[in-house]
């Protein structure tokens, strides 16, 4: 979290972590603006968020690990980008403190791994839903070899909430 944090504060960027209700995890909430990290609707105004589960479950019944991270990406551009398209949806700031997030947890490798297919998936969602007019669905649960054999529960589409939502199982070494 000390680097996710310290690339905010460079950046003039926001970081909130809280425990969550029954201290069953811990929330953290990456937001581009101080403003959207108030008020009532802070929970969905941020870029996006990681649970770390203190306490982790199936997130999925047909999952065979617990489910130890779960992801959100909400929006990964600034309220000063005029043109979203321009920049693919994605802000290079924002993308860069999702990496940071990404490689804490995982390591460098596997971190970049999970970063490439997170991004796919934001970038499949957000074409769908700002090009096509669409929602985005794509479920499943399962490992993934490509993600150095992570179990991953994608569960894209659960809402109309245009967010990208997935969540893993912790690394065994």
């Amino acid at each position: 979290m000390r680097n996710l944090v310290m690339y905010a504060k460079e950046n003039n960027h926001y970081v909130k972590v809280f425990l969550a209700s029954e201290n069953e995890g811990v929330l953290i909430h990456y937001y581009h603006n101080k403003r959207y990290s108030e008020g009532y609707r802070w929970m969905y105004n941020s870029n996006f968020m990681v649970m770390i589960n203190v306490m982790p479950y199936k997130l999925r019944d047909d999952l065979e690990q617990d489910t130890y991270y779960i992801w959100q990406m909400l929006n990964f551009v600034t309220d000063k980008t005029e043109d979203w398209a321009s920049v693919n949806y994605r802000e290079p700031k924002i993308t860069k403190a999702f990496e940071i997030a990404l490689k804490t947890i995982y390591g460098e490798d596997l971190g970049q791994s999970v970063l490439e297919f997170a991004l796919t998936e934001y970038d499949n969602e957000r074409i769908d839903w700002f090009v096509n007019g669409k929602n985005y669905y794509n479920f499943f649960a399962g490992y993934r070899e490509d993600l150095g054999g992570l179990e991953v529960c994608n569960d894209n589409g659960s809402a109309e909430s245009a967010a990208v939502f997935f969540g893993t199982n912790k690394i065994f070494k």
